[in-house]
């Protein structure tokens, strides 16, 4: 396994772990952490997206691996569609076009293999999250809701409405009974 690989996977997972138990009580649950951190990620692709035009884009063959690299454009798309399962098969082709036009841009030569692996640790992390939300008890998911209410109260009016579309729009890699507790502590009243 490479260094870069346990830098990049196993230390968060240590380090998700070790403090989702031994965290004091005021402090933030660090898979919620990791969650705002993921939410803040989608919102910011999603504002930035740049709208095109599926009839007017022209038909592009795909490298074979990407320049300078052995990653193929296929191993790409399989990391996304396994772990970001959550989103819907729109949401993944769109997700891995952007990630396929800034990986194929000349200009990113010397970027591309880090932006590779970081994309991978994080597409990782983000599988490795959803099990563990999917394995909390029912009392954890609750309490975890209502500290995500408690951390929305800390943000702007702004911020605040953009997560709360995010967790509407499902971009949260979160399983379905925890969004809709989300949902749920969201409502006023």
């Amino acid at each position: 396994m490479s260094r870069a690989l346990v830098k990049g996977v196993v230390f968060p997972l240590v380090f998700l772990f070790a403090f989702a138990y031994l965290r004091p009580a005021f402090a933030i649950d660090p898979v919620l952490m990791f969650l705002f951190n993921v939410a803040r990620d989608a919102i910011e692709a999603r504002e930035n997206a740049k709208p095109v035009a599926p009839a007017l884009e022209p038909q592009i063959e795909w490298p074979e691996t990407y320049p300078g690299t052995t990653v193929t454009p296929g191993l790409v798309k399989r990391l996304i569609d396994d772990c970001f399962d959550y989103l819907s098969a729109s949401q993944r082709s769109e997700l891995f076009r952007q990630l396929n036009t800034v990986l194929l841009d000349p200009k990113n030569a010397l970027m591309r293999a880090p932006l590779i692996e970081h994309f991978a640790a994080r597409a990782v992390s983000v599988r490795q999250a959803r099990i563990y939300l999917a394995g909390l008890s029912t009392l954890d998911k609750e309490a975890l809701a209502l500290q995500f209410r408690d951390e929305l109260g800390t943000l702007s009016e702004d911020d605040r409405a953009r997560f709360i579309d995010a967790v509407r729009s499902g971009l949260l890699p979160v399983p379905p009974d925890l969004n809709r507790m989300f949902l749920a502590v969201l409502q006023p009243g």
